[in-house]
């Protein structure tokens, strides 16, 4: 394979990395320690493909798609890119070997049986106001966008969502057999690697939506620990404007108690709030429109939330009272 030399040195490289993971991350360059895993940096990992796109763009050659993954700091990638330079070309294996998550799942008596258990168990423990419901479209191509609070989330959501929903699951839960088939009757998980440039799983999720099947996932990339909003990503949005899928922001929020009630034998009240559709320009946007559109997103998600919810978004809506999803838009 041809070798694509570069000619940026490695303190040029160090430093747009730091600078765009600064970014992304939301905290001031001087914080980011170049030595330290960008996993325990906090990078989430379809951020990390868009952040190898960018590079790609900046240094104008090709890279390997598991080159964040083998060097995991940025001091360590920059050395490497500017003694060795990249391989040329680009691999499509990941999106061929995701294809049976294009395939529309058929549903099971077990998988319905499981997802009656949820809905049964959802009415014991919780009492649910749900408002929107008729916006959840029976089938996709869809986005699904929600903030995410507790572990009971997904469940509590899949109840309400089609049989054959792909959720973005981090990869850790397969370490946990019984969660992680749980969460296979409730959808068909699509597995990441968080932290990673993880092509395969772009590349499921995007050929989950080309399928025509809705894909939920959480633009934070986390739970959150505060109980508000936590900086978006742009993984989704660049999800949208690569698939040309719509996004149906939604929240939910009141389950993040539910052991304070479940311990004194009460119903977790818990509201769940569907917004209208929202369209991203379709086709190839750069790493500032991402951003841009994310930031709508977001903004779009903590309207719908009460002001103590809101969590970083709070101050830019203080005058911004909670009330009913704003209409569908394009975020152009």
């Amino acid at each position: 394979m041809e070798q694509q030399q570069i000619s940026r040195n490695a303190d040029e490289i160090r430093d747009w990395l730091v600078q765009q993971v600064a970014v992304e991350l939301s905290v001031d360059p001087a914080t980011i320690d170049v030595h330290i895993p960008l996993t325990r940096l906090g990078l989430d990992s379809l951020t990390a493909v868009i952040l190898s796109g960018g590079l790609e763009e900046w240094l104008g050659v090709s890279l390997p798609p598991e080159l964040i993954e083998e060097f995991g700091t940025i001091d360590s990638l920059a050395c490497y890119l500017a003694s060795n330079g990249a391989a040329g070309g680009r691999e499509r294996a990941n999106e061929e070997r995701a294809q049976p998550l294009a395939r529309a799942c058929r549903t099971s008596g077990l998988k319905r049986a499981v997802r009656r258990l949820v809905a049964l168990l959802a009415r014991l423990l919780t009492r649910m106001e749900i408002e929107g419901r008729e916006r959840i479209p029976p089938a996709g191509p869809l986005l699904l966008a929600m903030n995410h609070l507790h572990i009971i989330d997904t469940p509590l959501v899949a109840q309400f969502l089609p049989a054959d929903t792909a959720f973005f699951v981090s990869q850790h839960v397969r370490q946990f057999p019984l969660l992680d088939w749980f969460l296979r009757q409730l959808g068909e998980p699509v597995y990441v690697s968080r932290g990673e440039s993880d092509r395969e799983a772009v590349a499921g999720c995007l050929a989950v939506l080309r399928a025509g099947r809705l894909l939920g996932m959480a633009p934070e990339g986390r739970i959150s620990k505060t109980g508000g909003l936590l900086p978006g990503q742009t993984g989704l949005a660049y999800l949208a404007t690569e698939s040309a899928t719509g996004i149906l922001p939604a929240v939910m929020y009141g389950q993040e108690k539910a052991w304070d009630y479940w311990r004194r034998l009460r119903r977790v009240p818990v509201r769940f709030c569907v917004g209208h559709v929202v369209h991203l320009p379709a086709g190839k946007a750069s790493v500032q429109q991402l951003k841009e559109y994310t930031e709508k997103l977001m903004h779009t998600m903590a309207r719908m939330l009460p002001p103590e919810y809101r969590g970083v978004y709070r101050a830019a809506l203080e005058d911004v009272p909670a009330g009913s999803p704003v209409s569908g838009t394009d975020y152009s």
